[in-house]
């Protein structure tokens, strides 16, 4: 019985180590996906940064196309000389540059040109984009290219319709984009005595928009997108422990079953023989002429089975003479 219950014994501990390296694979396996499936998840979060700067600065040129396009199609737009609007020097060419209204009020045409710088200026202040218009042969000198856009500008001549690029920037990082400017008939009103013909491209507008915002917001998710992995991932090890658990404890009960069934297996084997053995012994003792009852030392199963049939046991003495 002691063999018997340490062969069940090491029957187990193996079946149960079995069981726990399955799932120590399987947790890692688990571990293995979650981090691969997080770590992709971080890296298109990072990549959205330059995604939404990217759409911000392309909103932001086609916008100041609209508004360019606009004051194109008026001749330019008349509005009040300020200190912050003077007369545009580059427009005297341009007989009505400034014109009075009938109470005196003293007005100046603002182009595109000088419309778009001021409002470049405008958004820089209030939301940090910065815009700039140049060429590579400007008429305002402030207008002049800095290296990246003299680049842009001259891959604009070969074909390219958009130059983007992450840059550090006055001491900050920036998405770059620029794209071109194609001379229209409007545009000639001021640009034709440099020479420009309408299709030419005449320059173009870069947008600079500031990643620090982009990039603060995405490492907040990415905080975030840790938390969360990280309770998938642990609520994924409980589960697979709690089943390993599981399995274990039924692998040990189908174990004392299965022996408990084999035990009364062998004791019903051994009353059978036992039985067998008796009665067989009983018999040739009663064929040599013994007249004997079957030795109490004998099992309860082979005395029960004498006493139900003493009366076939019993044999008249006439047949011995």
């Amino acid at each position: 019985m002691v063999i018997l219950f340490g062969v069940m014994v090491m029957k187990n501990e193996e079946k149960t180590f079995e069981i726990k390296k399955t799932f120590s694979i399987l947790i890692v396996c688990w571990l293995i996906i979650i981090g691969a499936f997080m770590m992709w998840t971080i890296n298109n979060e990072k990549g959205s940064v330059y995604i939404y700067a990217t759409n911000e600065a392309r909103a932001g040129f086609e916008k100041d196309l609209l508004y360019r396009y606009w004051s194109t199609i008026h001749g330019g737009t008349y509005v009040p000389v300020t200190e912050h609007t003077p007369p545009n020097p580059y427009l005297n060419h341009i007989t009505e540059r400034d014109i009075l209204t009938p109470s005196g009020r003293k007005l100046t045409l603002v182009n595109p040109a000088y419309m778009t710088r001021q409002v470049h200026e405008l958004g820089e202040k209030l939301y940090g984009m910065k815009g700039h218009i140049t060429s590579l042969n400007p008429i305002r000198s402030e207008n002049k290219p800095d290296d990246w856009e003299v680049e842009s500008l001259k891959s604009f001549e070969n074909g390219t319709i958009e130059s983007l690029a992450i840059k550090i920037f006055e001491g900050a990082e920036y998405l770059r984009l620029m794209r071109p400017l194609i001379v229209e008939k409007s545009c000639l009103k001021c640009h034709a005595k440099q020479g420009y013909v309408e299709g030419n491209i005449r320059g173009g507008i870069s947008i600079s928009v500031p990643l620090k915002s982009y990039k603060a917001v995405s490492i907040k998710n990415i905080k975030n997108l840790v938390i969360i992995f990280g309770v998938i991932a642990l609520l994924g090890m409980v589960g697979l422990f709690w089943v390993g658990l599981l399995m274990n404890r039924k692998e040990l009960d189908r174990c004392i079953a299965e022996q408990a069934l084999k035990e009364a297996t062998d004791i019903s084997r051994d009353n059978m023989i036992n039985q067998h053995v008796t009665t067989s012994r009983c018999l040739d003792a009663l064929a040599r002429g013994n007249s004997v009852k079957c030795s109490t030392n004998h099992s309860n199963g082979s005395s029960n089975f004498f006493r139900n049939n003493r009366s076939a046991a019993v044999v008249p003495s006439d047949r011995f003479v």
